[in-house]
This record gives C-alpha cells, structure tokens and sequence, in this order.
C-alpha cells in the first residue's frame, strides 16, 4: 500500500466517530439515591446552619443591649447620674409611651440617645417609621407582635426594662454598677414560659432565643448570657409568663406599688421583697 493510501487511512480511522456503548440516561432507582444522598446531607447541615443564625442574633441582641449602656451613660451625665425610668407595661409589652413623668423619661431616652423617633398614638408613642429594627428590637424574639391584636405595636419596646416605675425615685447609674454582693440588671431579653393570656400580652407569644437562655444588661454596662436556670418561674406576672434572671441578679420593679412600697427581687432564692424603705442596691 502506497504511502499516500496509509496515511488517507489513518487519518479516516481517527476521525471516525466511536460507537456510543454506555446509557445518558439515570434510572429510577439511581435518581432517588441521589436525592436520599443530597436529603441526608441537608439533614447534617441544617442543624449547624440553625446553630450559626442563633449565634448571629445573640451577637446581634448583645450589641443592641451594649448600645442602650452607652445611651443610659449618656442620659445619666444630663441628669446628675440618674437613669430614666421604665416604658409603660415594662413587666410585659413594654411601651414607649408620654403616659406619665416616669414613662416620658424613657422616651426621650429613646428619643435623644437611641435616635428613634415616635409620633403620639393615645396614651403610647409609636415609631414614625413604623419599622422595627432599631435597637429596642430583639432580633431573639421569635413571633413579633400581631399589629391586628395590638394596634400601637409599633411602641413596643422588645426587651424587659426594669429601672422603676410609678414614682420618680430614678436610680443612679453609680450605684447600680455596684456587683457587691450580686450585680444588678437594668434590661435584659424578654423569656416566657407562656403565652400571655390578657390584652395586651395576648400580642407577645414570645420565647426569646429558642428557649435557651438569654441577654442581661448589668448595671455595669457588661452584657452577659444566661442559660435558663437563672430565670425563674415568677408568680409576680401571673397570666403573662414573663420571667427575670432573678436567681443571678438584683431586679428592681417599682418605686411605688399599690401600697406605696418598694418592689424587688434577690438572688440567690430570687425571691420578691416588698417595703417602703428605698432598697440600698438601686439608690
């Protein structure tokens, strides 16, 4: 064979398309093995992705709580070292609110030294932006408010603000950074156990940061996690199911009850205490 005649050879034999042999199309069976497989590996993932977005929002809640340190640092040095009071309702759905001295002091905290601002709807003051995702939103807190059961839920401040209310006897920001013999809290995250059962609490449903635990601000601007062994059960908000860190910290309620007394709770039995003398840790 001639040279030429070789090579003409060669080059239709390397060109000649192979004989296709094998299948391009999955079976049944193979097509569900794959997604059993890709099942099984969302099922592994999933809980250290839940694990990831529940540590971002107690990073985020403990930075909106530093910053309401910061603002409290601030309106204590206009006011002779005294903080404001507490926004209306602030044993559960705590509102900003103009309702009375006491509840104004805290909203123009919010106002001037959290930058949020309200407009008056009744007797509370509601976000003018109607957004919440400011500072006083926990970004913990599971089911947000239902706005058909509770028209001014843009008042609500989502974190549980014990700094007295129903009198004037404001707290000194000094004192309650004392930790001797226990630190006090000035906010902490809102925890039930149950779904509140009168108006307005019917709004909340709330569990905080999936049951686990929760933020406390300490009267020392720290911020630390507690797991739900420092939050007690409380008879004190029966039909709310509000609970406080009260086995770990000095809780102050009130100023002035129904009889005038002061209102607290210690640790470590966590306690109420009720007496007309000013308690020694707040003031």
């Amino acid at each position: 064979m001639a040279i030429q005649e070789k090579a003409a050879l060669r080059c239709f034999l390397v060109s000649k398309p192979l004989k296709k042999t094998g299948r391009t199309r999955f079976t049944l069976v193979e097509l569900l093995v794959v997604i059993a497989i890709i099942g099984i590996l969302a099922s592994l993932l999933m809980p250290a992705v839940r694990k990831g977005l529940d540590s971002a929002r107690k990073a985020a809640c403990m930075s909106n709580l530093k910053q309401q340190y910061v603002a409290f640092v601030s309106y204590a040095g206009e006011f002779s070292d005294y903080i404001p009071g507490s926004p209306r309702y602030q044993w559960s759905s705590a509102l900003l609110s103009h309702y009375s001295a006491n509840t104004s002091s805290y909203l123009y905290y919010a106002n001037t030294y959290l930058s949020i601002k309200t407009k008056s709807w009744g007797d509370s003051d509601v976000r003018a932006s109607g957004s919440m995702n400011d500072v006083l939103c926990c970004p913990g807190i599971k089911t947000h408010l239902d706005s058909s059961i509770l028209s001014h839920w843009a008042a609500v401040v989502e974190y549980s603000v014990f700094t007295g209310s129903e009198g004037l006897n404001y707290m000194r920001l000094a004192r309650i950074g004392l930790s001797s013999p226990y630190p006090r809290m000035i906010a902490a995250d809102r925890l039930y156990y149950t779904e509140g059962s009168t108006s307005p609490y019917l709004a909340q449903n709330l569990v905080g940061h999936n049951s686990e635990g929760g933020n406390v601000l300490r009267g020392d601007g720290a911020v630390k996690w507690e797991g739900l062994a420092a939050w007690p059960w409380w008879s004190n908000f029966p039909g709310e199911g509000l609970t406080l860190p009260a086995y770990k910290y000095y809780v102050f309620w009130r100023a002035a009850s129904w009889n005038g007394n002061y209102q607290w709770s210690e640790p470590p039995s966590g306690n109420s205490k009720d007496s007309p003398n000013a308690p020694s840790y707040f003031f």
